[in-house]
């Protein structure tokens, strides 16, 4: 039997150590999508933000073409989030059969993305604090409870991700000072951070 084989369905695959964070190995990804029942999930990285390693192209290329749902949830690592991937039923022809819903969902994600940082570009212009992922979440029209908060908290990271914007902490309960990367108004300017 092959290790592939004998791994659970919900086991994570091996890890390798990337930067900030941990993101699973490609080929044990696509060996866990062969065998991979609808509804099976996959940790596919755990850090902070999630950057461009090579299993988040891979789990992004899947959700692309319908083949898996991706997620985040907090993880037992402190300041860090599990990205996961849960198996669609019927791959691509089932996303086609629903009229084209990961399209649309993209486009929304993309809607919001744009939301979002026009929301930073406006307090790094007035210089203000960046806004709680509460905050942000109403701002753009999300729910307003944990949904809405991990929603923008998921949005931003991938700003970050994209390397439009730029976050460093500015301690704990304190506000994250936002640099904003992308062209437009605002570029080049941050949100205001801790007093001092």
């Amino acid at each position: 039997m092959s290790a592939a084989a004998s791994m659970k369905r919900d086991d994570p695959p091996g890890f390798s150590i990337g930067p900030l964070g941990t993101y699973a190995d490609p080929q044990e990804m696509r060996d866990w999508l062969a065998g991979a029942a609808a509804g099976d999930t996959i940790t596919y990285a755990t850090t902070p933000a999630l950057g461009d390693q090579d299993a988040a192209k891979l789990a992004r290329a899947w959700a692309a073409q319908g083949h898996v749902e991706l997620f985040q949830r907090r993880a037992t690592r402190a300041h860090c989030f599990d990205y996961c991937a849960r198996r669609n039923a019927g791959g691509p022809a089932a996303v086609q059969a629903r009229g084209g819903e990961a399209e649309r969902h993209a486009a929304d994600t993309r809607s919001q993305m744009r939301a979002l940082l026009q929301v930073l570009r406006r307090c790094a212009a007035r210089g203000a604090a960046c806004p709680s992922n509460a905050s942000l979440a109403v701002e753009i029209g999300l729910n307003r409870g944990p949904r809405g908060r991990r929603r923008a908290q998921y949005l931003f990271d991938r700003l970050v991700s994209e390397k439009r914007i730029a976050v460093r902490s500015g301690g704990r309960n304190a506000p994250r000072v936002v640099t904003v990367l992308a062209a437009g108004k605002g570029c080049g300017q941050s949100t205001l951070g801790e007093a001092r």
